[in-house]
This record gives structure tokens, C-alpha cells and sequence, in this order.
């Protein structure tokens, strides 16, 4: 048992050492601009282009004049991570959040290139994850599909005659995929008590655990947190029907989580967290024994859910840091 221990932590901090090391890519010099009153919140206007070069040699840039608001991030989740203009994340939800309204490129590589824009800028890698598992599952999704439209084509006659006709041209054009819908009250309940669970698991874990369900611990590679984003979100959106938690895995309270501030499973802060046994997580009917409310994580919750607390706690304000 003590060598399979040794053999574990030697692998997490090798796999600390080689994030580490590994080029995530180069954002330009700001961003520079101004804040201005937006609706339903504020937005901020680049006063120069910002650009970010990927790990691939791919440059994504964002020209002046460009106004972002951090929507790209979804904002159910920001009583819990933080506003989108706070922390290292500043730079990389700029980026994000132009090509989320543009959708030049796919969803996959642009949410992929928050991931790099975020451990580019000195993100820690349980919550660059945590940010990055976010934004696929609840975040814009969309598809670049062949579509057929038709331009005018003109030319001249040797009298002076112009003849037009409609050219058929094949270009890419984004269709929108929607999931989650997080306007409506369930849904958005549990992706905050599943996103709080993914959170904590990614913390207490180093970064190199992300869930838990029926089948053990699921790892944290991209491969791996891509797919189960999508598991997650068809699950969430398949609410009120048979089977609909049957792969929601584990949930957590996320009424305590504020400022970005996320607790580990373990209730000593001191120690490492220890990951939560799916199969000691028992259902949550939402009550005790003596009738108040079970808070005790981890649970699965299986029943109705307090709507209101939802409502109760505000957007943080916007604060730009350099």
C-alpha cells in the first residue's frame, strides 16, 4: 500500500512539473480600453487590438473597438468563480468572449483556447479545468456546416451588354447546438450543484480528477472532461424524465461557494481533500429527520429544489486587473 501511495504522489507532482513547463501559448500587451455602461451589464471596449498566439501557432485576435462582457462565461456561474473581468482569467475570457459572438472557428477550439489562454496567463490547473468543463457543457455551443448561398456574378458583352446570374457558393456557417438551457430554474440549479462537485473534485484532486459516478473516479484529461461535459449536459437537460441522474454522478452545495473561493472535499483545509465514494453517496430528499435541510454533501439529489436561492444572490461588479 505505501508503494502504490509513493507511486501516485510521484505521478501527480511529475504531472505538476510537466504543466509546468509546457508552452500554452503568448497573449499580445494589455488589454487596453474603458468600461461603459451596457445592457444587462457592463461592458468593456478594447482601445487597441488583443490578440492571443495558441499553442499551435494560431493567433486569435480581437480588433479595437471591440466591446466584450464576459457572457461567455456563463453568468449563473459567476457567484461562484468570480466575474469574468476578475482574476488571471481577464485575458483569456476577452479572447473567449469575441469568438463566442463571432463564431469564426468551431466551439470545441474555441473553448479549447480558453483552456490554453487561461494556464497561459498563470491559471491554476484545477481551475483552468474547472473553467474549461464549465463553458462545454453550459456554454454557447455551435456547429460549422456547409450551407449553400448564392452571389451575383456579372459580366460584359463585346456591346456593351452586362449579364448577371446567381453563383451557387458553399461557405461554413454556424448553427447553434443547445443543451443546458439555463433560463429555466431546474436546469440551472443543478449545473451549479454539479459544477460546484466538479470543483471541488478538480481542487482536491490537483487537477487530476474531475468527477465521480457509478463506474469510480473519472481522470481529468481533455479527452476524457470533453466527453463527460457532454454526458452532463444531455443529463441536465433531460430533467423530469426517467433515468435523468442516472449519470449526473456526484452534486455538491454550492450556497457557500463565493468569490471564486472553492473548498476541497476534505474539511481540514491543511490536508489534501479526500475524493467522495459515489456508492456512499446516498439520495438526497431535501430533509432530515427532523424536518430542516440536509446539507451534507456528497448527496445526489433526487427531488425538488430551492428556486428562490437563486434569486437571492447578486452578480459581482466588474473590476478590471492588469
Amino acid at each position: 500500500m505505501r508503494r502504490k501511495f509513493i507511486l501516485s504522489t510521484f505521478a501527480i507532482f511529475a504531472a505538476q512539473i510537466v504543466v509546468a513547463d509546457t508552452y500554452w501559448g503568448k497573449f499580445s500587451d494589455g488589454p487596453h480600453g474603458t468600461f461603459h455602461d451596457g445592457d444587462p451589464w457592463q461592458e468593456f471596449e478594447l482601445a487597441n487590438p488583443f490578440y492571443f498566439d495558441d499553442p499551435n501557432g494560431l493567433r486569435w485576435e480581437v480588433p479595437a473597438q471591440t466591446r466584450v462582457n464576459g457572457a461567455s462565461i456563463p453568468p449563473t456561474f459567476w457567484s461562484l468563480i468570480g466575474g469574468p473581468f476578475t482574476g488571471k482569467y481577464l485575458k483569456a475570457s476577452v479572447i473567449h468572449d469575441y469568438f463566442v459572438v463571432t463564431r469564426e472557428r468551431t466551439a470545441h477550439d474555441t473553448h479549447r483556447n480558453f483552456y490554453y489562454g487561461m494556464l497561459a496567463n498563470g491559471v491554476s490547473l484545477w481551475r483552468a479545468k474547472a473553467m474549461y468543463w464549465a463553458v462545454s457543457t453550459f456554454g454557447a455551443d455551435w456547429e460549422l456546416r456547409p450551407t449553400v448561398t448564392y452571389r451575383s456574378s456579372c459580366t460584359g458583352d463585346v456591346l456593351g451588354m452586362t449579364k448577371c446570374s446567381a453563383v451557387p457558393v458553399i461557405d461554413m456557417q454556424p448553427v447553434s447546438v443547445t443543451i443546458v438551457d439555463l433560463s429555466e430554474p431546474e436546469q440551472a440549479q443543478l449545473a451549479l450543484a454539479k459544477f460546484a462537485a466538479v470543483a471541488r473534485t478538480l481542487k482536491s484532486s490537483d487537477g487530476t480528477i474531475l468527477d465521480v459516478n457509478a463506474s469510480g473516479p473519472v481522470p481529468a484529461d481533455l479527452a476524457t472532461l470533453e466527453l463527460n461535459a457532454r454526458v452532463i449536459g444531455e443529463a441536465i437537460a433531460q430533467w423530469g424524465t426517467p433515468g435523468e441522474l442516472n449519470n449526473i454522478g456526484i452534486l455538491s452545495d454550492w450556497a457557500t461557494f463565493t468569490g471564486g473561493e472553492v473548498m476541497t472535499w476534505s474539511p481540514d483545509a491543511t490536508k489534501s481533500g479526500t475524493i467522495p465514494d459515489f456508492r456512499e453517496a446516498m439520495p438526497y430528499d431535501g430533509l432530515m429527520s427532523d424536518g430542516l435541510p440536509d446539507a451534507s454533501p456528497p448527496f445526489v439529489v433526487t427531488d425538488k429544489f430551492q428556486l428562490q436561492s437563486l434569486t437571492e444572490r447578486p452578480l459581482p461588479s466588474f473590476r478590471l486587473e492588469r
